[in-house]
């Protein structure tokens, strides 16, 4: 995946990174261009010394992001689908 990103970059090729994608261009773009061969994700290697991408939990001390439970199709679809548990937003 780095090695795409990396040609797209070079290439000036247009790269759609959201989420995932998003996450790995930043480790691309500081290993090959800011020189920071060990860069990574604290997801993918926690004992990186050049970690640049970090969890919320990780930086704000939460457990849980999101807001609380919400009902997607109303209550009675929620109960019958999900059991009666409700649904997490978590963006």
């Amino acid at each position: 995946m780095l090695n795409a990103i990396r040609y797209a970059r070079e290439k000036q090729v247009p790269y759609f990174g959201i989420c995932l994608g998003m996450q790995t261009a930043c480790i691309e773009f500081a290993r090959n261009v800011c020189g920071l061969k060990d860069a990574n994700s604290s997801e993918f290697d926690p004992r990186s010394q050049h970690r640049i991408i970090y969890k919320l939990r990780e930086l704000l001390g939460v457990e849980e992001m999101g807001a609380p439970c919400g009902w997607a199709r109303g209550p009675a679809f929620c109960r019958k689908t999900l059991g009666g548990q409700g649904l997490r937003r978590r963006h």
